[in-house]
């Protein structure tokens, strides 16, 4: 006899949630709490926020994670690892100082706690200003390694941002300084795809600091936090038990079961990505397909609005056009993902279909 499901939360019987990843609360080198989140997310009407304060769970500590009404606060931790390395954790148990671990031992930490561990801004600007490479992550390979944060909108910004220019610093210049992912991080991505699932999540950053002497906050969180998101698929809607809640949303973006939108641009919602079978079954990222024959298979992708589409094979575009709906012939096996455009800048990335034959 199977057991029930537990009561549905807040959101009722929806499978489709869409939220913010990666802010920062007083508790680190933010400001607020878990309510200030929570108010925040209702303003910008996303469903969830996901926490992660440097080397601590003190939001979680003091009762923050939950339901705050009909957004859910989840909590994780920004994991300074030895050589300033910084790491994603969800759904970890425990934190620890910074530079107390090196990567290796944060992955296996995380994971023994059921946890996820992800690469947090892997471009962007690091200590004094200087950029990011690819040569600053040496543990790309590393099996503990859940996925990366694909674009984090904060250092994106941080790319264009110029302290001797004032108009960096204004919120109202801050979208036309986001450029998205660079091609390196793409092309990183796909090639970890081709090896294992390798999810990719979004981040805000956003820390809503409070210069001295002000009340006001540079870059309040109702003004960024809605403004990149990833929009998440569940496998059953979050139950009204807030640390579970937390849980599940944790194991789908590990899953990949998620898309990455810049929503300033445009709602993403209805963005659907799958592969089509021969046989009239839809394979959609994060669900893994095993030993059936893709013969005959199609990439699909469509979109809510006009945008230029396309679909990524191997690290390779296989289709492009401008439209609402695109289709390609899968070429052999291997990782095959989405992307999209609005006016030549960059909006939607679905994570990968990971197809394989047995």
């Amino acid at each position: 006899m199977n057991a029930p499901a537990p009561p549905n939360g807040p959101l009722g019987s929806r499978t489709e949630v869409v939220g913010a990843l990666h802010l920062h609360t007083r508790h680190s080198d933010g400001t607020g709490d878990a309510r200030t989140l929570a108010r925040a997310a209702e303003a910008t009407r996303l469903d969830f926020v996901v926490v992660n304060d440097h080397d601590t769970l003190a939001v979680r500590a003091e009762g923050g994670e939950g339901w705050h009404g009909r957004v859910l606060v989840a909590t994780g931790t920004e994991i300074t690892a030895e050589g300033n390395r910084h790491l994603l954790a969800h759904g970890n148990a425990t934190a620890a100082g910074p530079y107390e671990f090196s990567a290796a031992e944060a992955f296996e930490r995380v994971a023994r706690e059921g946890g996820h561990v992800y690469a947090a801004h892997p471009y962007g600007r690091g200590l004094l200003g200087r950029r990011r490479t690819l040569q600053d992550w040496p543990d790309w390979d590393h099996p503990g390694l859940a996925g990366l944060e694909l674009w984090n909108y904060l250092q994106d910004w941080a790319l264009g941002f110029r302290w001797w220019q004032p108009a960096s610093y204004r919120l109202e210049e801050v979208a036309g300084r986001v450029q998205g992912p660079p091609r390196w991080v793409l092309d990183l991505w796909d090639r970890e795809a081709a090896r294992r699932p390798f999810a990719a999540i979004s981040g805000s950053d956003n820390h809503a600091k409070r210069p001295p002497l002000s009340t006001a906050a540079f870059f309040p969180h109702e003004e960024v936090i809605g403004r990149l998101v990833s929009r998440v698929r569940l496998e059953r809607p979050l139950p009204a038990d807030g640390p579970a809640a937390a849980r599940e949303l944790f194991a789908a973006l590990a899953a990949g079961r998620s898309l990455v939108a810049r929503e300033e641009l445009g709602s993403s919602a209805g963005f659907d990505f799958r592969v089509q079978t021969a046989d009239g079954r839809a394979i959609r990222p994060g669900e893994e397909e095993g030993s059936t024959s893709l013969a005959g298979a199609r990439a699909v992708v469509e979109s809510p609005r006009e945008a230029e589409l396309a679909i990524v094979s191997g690290g390779r575009t296989i289709a492009s056009a401008r439209g609402r709906r695109l289709e390609a012939a899968l070429e052999g096996n291997g990782p095959v993902r989405a992307e999209a455009r609005l006016d030549g800048k960059a909006w939607v990335f679905s994570n990968h279909v990971r197809t394989r034959n047995g």
